[in-house]
Parts: C-alpha cells; sequence; structure tokens
C-alpha cells in the first residue's frame, strides 16, 4: 500500500495546474446542441454489448444541452455505459486539445476520441473528475489521450492523430455502480488553458524550487486514493503527468540530476505493462526530485 505521498482523480484544478499549452484566442466549436436534431449525431453504446445490464442514454435538453444519463451496474460482468458522436471526419491539428463545458454529478467520467487507427472495442481516452451541480471548463490536451481497449491501456498503439479524429463519447466506467448524470453544453478545440482566470495569460512558470514542489506535492497527495482504491493506471498517469510537466515547465530550474531522473523513469515506465510498477517507478522519481532540490537549497 503507498503512503501518503500519492495521487488522487485528475481533477480540473490539477489538469490546469498540469498544462502547458500556449495561450492563443484560437478555437473552434466542434459539437453543441442548440439544435434539439443534434441528438440525432450521437448514440449509446452500453455494456449490453458484452451481456452486461448497464443502462446509458442521452437527450437535448430544452436548455440546448446533451444530457448523458442511465444507470451502471456491474451484473454479468458488466459496468460501463457511454455516448458517442456518429463518424465524420476531422482535421484539428492546428490545435493542442479540445475543451469541454460539462455539468456532472461528483463522478468519474472518460472522454474518448476516435481516429483512423482501428482499436478493437477501445479508443483513446482521458478521464476527468466532476463537482457534483457545478459547471466546470475542461481543458483536454491530446497528448494525454492514452489507447485503450476493453480498459486497458496499449503500449503498442501510435500517439492520437488530431488531423484524422472521427468521433467524441462519454464513457463512465470503473465500477461506478447506480445512477449518474453528465450534462454536456459544447466541445470546442482550442489551444487555450482550462482556468477562466488564466485565459489572458500563459500559464505561470515555476520559478522556485518551492513551486516545483508543490506541483510534485499536489500530485502524490492525489495519488495515494487512485492507487490504495484500485486504479494504479490513473495513479501511473497523473505521475507521468506530473513528470512531464516538471521537465518541461520547470526543467531550467531542476538540478540536472533531477531532470536525468525524471527522463529515466518516464523511459523506463513507458515500456511497463503493470500500472503499479509504472506508478511505482514515477513515484520514486518524484521523491528523488524533491530530495535533489531540497539539496539544491540555499543553507
Amino acid at each position: 500500500m503507498m503512503d501518503n505521498h500519492r495521487l488522487g482523480p485528475l481533477t480540473p484544478a490539477l489538469w490546469a495546474a498540469l498544462s502547458v499549452s500556449p495561450v492563443t484566442a484560437a478555437q473552434r466549436t466542434v459539437a453543441d446542441f442548440a439544435d434539439p436534431a443534434a441528438e440525432q449525431n450521437w448514440t449509446a453504446v452500453n455494456d449490453d454489448v458484452m451481456g452486461g445490464v448497464s443502462e446509458g442514454r442521452l437527450r437535448v435538453t430544452s436548455q440546448g444541452t446533451l444530457e448523458f444519463f442511465g444507470t451502471v451496474s456491474l451484473q454479468n460482468n458488466g459496468g460501463f455505459a457511454s455516448i458517442r458522436s456518429l463518424p465524420v471526419e476531422m482535421d484539428l491539428s492546428a490545435f493542442e486539445g479540445l475543451k469541454i463545458r460539462v455539468r456532472g454529478d461528483g463522478k468519474r467520467y472518460a472522454f474518448n476520441v476516435r481516429t483512423d487507427v482501428p482499436i478493437m472495442a477501445g479508443s483513446y481516452r482521458v478521464p476527468f473528475d466532476t463537482q457534483a451541480g457545478a459547471w466546470q471548463e475542461i481543458f483536454l490536451p491530446f497528448a494525454h489521450f492514452q489507447a485503450t481497449s476493453f480498459g486497458r491501456v496499449l503500449r503498442d498503439v501510435p500517439p492520437v492523430n488530431a488531423a484524422k479524429l472521427r468521433s467524441f463519447g462519454f464513457t463512465i466506467s470503473d465500477k461506478q455502480e447506480g445512477p449518474f448524470k453528465l450534462e454536456v453544453e459544447w466541445i470546442q478545440a482550442t489551444n487555450a488553458p482550462t482556468d477562466a482566470s488564466a485565459q489572458d495569460a500563459p500559464p505561470k512558470k515555476p520559478d522556485t524550487t518551492e513551486s516545483a514542489k508543490d506541483l510534485i506535492n499536489l500530485a502524490i497527495t492525489r495519488g495515494v486514493p487512485l492507487f490504495n482504491n484500485g486504479q494504479p493506471e490513473a495513479c501511473a498517469a497523473v505521475y507521468e503527468i506530473t513528470a512531464t510537466s516538471l521537465i518541461r515547465l520547470a526543467g531550467d530550474e531542476l538540478p540536472p540530476s533531477a531532470v536525468r531522473r525524471l527522463e529515466a523513469a518516464l523511459a523506463q515506465a513507458s515500456q511497463t505493462d503493470d500500472g503499479a510498477d509504472r506508478a511505482w517507478l514515477l513515484r520514486y522519481a518524484l521523491d528523488d526530485t524533491i530530495e535533489a532540490l531540497s539539496a539544491a537549497e540555499p543553507r
């Protein structure tokens, strides 16, 4: 079991803290639901395709939003519900990610994209957490999407190609049994960060060792519940984002030994299929980075 230095869910605040996208005004709405006919462009795909009995449905509301709702059941080895847009070719290579405006129920969902790369029973996906009853704008960088099949991360599939997108979707899984509801106002392709307060300024680069430590500690305190609750893949994903962001945002200020340590851990983790092993590899590197930062501080 991991101790109190481990990660939790990928909250919008954490995504914002780790966002490294440059700020531009460029954006493109790729889906909204002002027209009730937009419902015809989406379909539900649930675990009944594998014998499960979960029920996920969708509708366009009178407020011009898409509502994804239903009940997740774990019976018959089921446990997921999803919706997706019908296939349409899209080239979003001019953008660094997608931003979604959603109102959830406090549960964790995944945003999915499909490309010209066939993935059996899967897609490229990235998880996000919701705050019950609150509207959130969440930025999902293309670089953070992982190819998955039957819930397992695939290591031999190329990264998502934003020039070859075919459809979008939302999934609820991770054994979150019971009723759920997610409301979606729009989906945009953009280069902007998620934090509305940061829309007019680039994300701040950590300029002290304390800011780098804060970023590591934020990741670590989030990772523990994920790992201890049987989600080592999610824990490892947050550690990976943190390590990558440290190198890109604060690489000039980290001790060279810390940069090399993080790079080596990322390389080794990319060759490891087991989520728990990846989490530990990256965690040790983050711990070593904190020690290196402390050692480098003026006495």
